[in-house]
C-alpha cells in the first residue's frame, strides 16, 4: 500500500507499506522505497507492530530517505529499537 510520495529535487520516491498475513493472525511487516523507472529497495519482515512501521515510515519520508541508503538508515533503526 502506497503511504506516500516525496520529491527529492526533481526526483520522485514512493513509500510502501507492506504487510504479509502469517497463521496465527499476525502480521509482518516491511516497506518498499521506489522511483518510478528507477531504484527500488524493498525490507520484508522488520516488525510485527503497525505502529512501529508507520513511525519509521513517516521517519524516512520526512528525512527524504531514498532507496538508495534505506539499508543503511533500518540497520540503524533496528539497532536503536534493540536497545530502547
Amino acid at each position: 500500500m502506497m503511504m506516500g510520495e516525496r520529491w527529492i529535487g526533481e526526483t520522485p520516491v514512493r513509500y510502501y507499506l507492506l504487510a504479509e498475513h502469517l497463521p496465527g493472525g499476525k502480521t509482518d511487516y516491511g516497506l518498499r522505497l521506489a522511483v518510478p523507472d528507477g531504484d527500488s529497495a524493498e525490507l520484508r519482515g522488520l516488525t510485527f507492530s503497525s505502529r512501529a512501521i508507520r513511525e519509521l515510515l513517516d521517519r524516512l519520508m520526512r528525512c527524504d530517505v531514498t532507496p538508495i541508503s534505506l539499508h543503511d538508515i533500518v540497520e540503524d533503526w533496528l539497532i536503536s529499537e534493540c536497545h530502547s
